[in-house]
């Protein structure tokens, strides 16, 4: 089973997806997530939307009208259907976590979910096949990953600031957010980055379709980083 877990307080911004499939049950239940017996179920069975009848498919707590009324940070996702799968979810995580006593770290992002899965025996879950997260840049910024988690340099993708890590999934940095996708595997994630757009107003697009270069740090307006943020400048990004 997939253990909810961080190697850094801001580590990339899988965790957003994590934490929504896989968090606190107090995160669960303020979802709907929770299950009867204490796991967390953040899937719902719905043979409608599969061919397959074990298929279960997430249940969101945002419309696709909240996400574009959404006026806090800018909004990237693929579209109301992607690789012929429907967005099945649209996650919306404000929370602050307890990592661990005197130390709290802030949740605030916006997961998109395609597509449903089947979920093993013996697991509490399963990933949707492609999920996109957003999440303003104060709360993931770009270079505080340990070199540890990170695969490979950061790299220019439709103009914004990338970067790969070990488990798989892509982070990339544009305006003031981060924007990190997961998918079955490289190839389909470096396919789903370059499916990105718009969807609510703050979010913008340069010549050619090309994502904004990341906003300096300097310039947000980001509240100070907790003990379990201030990382050791030696593992971050040069």
């Amino acid at each position: 089973m997939l253990t909810r877990h961080r190697l850094l307080a801001v580590l990339s911004i899988a965790l957003i997806a994590v934490a929504a499939m896989y968090g606190s049950r107090a995160l669960a239940e303020s979802l709907g997530l929770a299950g009867d017996e204490g796991q967390h179920y953040p899937l719902t069975s719905d043979p409608a939307q599969s061919s397959d009848p074990r298929a279960v498919v997430p249940r969101g707590n945002w419309s696709l009208a909240d996400a574009q009324d959404f006026d806090g940070f800018p909004l990237f996702w693929v579209g109301e259907e992607y690789a012929g799968l429907p967005l099945t979810a649209i996650i919306r995580s404000d929370y602050v976590s307890y990592e661990r006593p005197g130390i709290q770290v802030r949740e605030d992002s916006v997961t998109f979910l395609y597509g449903s899965c089947v979920i093993e025996g013996g697991e509490g879950g399963c990933a949707a096949p492609f999920q996109v997260a957003v999440a303003s840049t104060c709360q993931s910024p770009p270079g505080l990953a340990a070199a540890m988690v990170r695969s490979g340099e950061p790299f220019q993708l439709r103009g914004a600031l990338a970067q790969e890590y070990t488990d798989g999934h892509i982070e990339l940095s544009t305006q003031d957010v981060s924007v990190t996708v997961f998918g079955p595997d490289p190839e389909s994630m470096r396919a789903l980055a370059g499916a990105l757009r718009p969807l609510n107003p703050l979010a913008r697009l340069g010549p050619g379709d090309a994502l904004q270069p990341p906003q300096p740090l300097q310039q947000l307006n980001c509240p100070p980083l907790s003990p379990a943020e201030a990382l050791d400048s030696s593992s971050r990004i040069p």
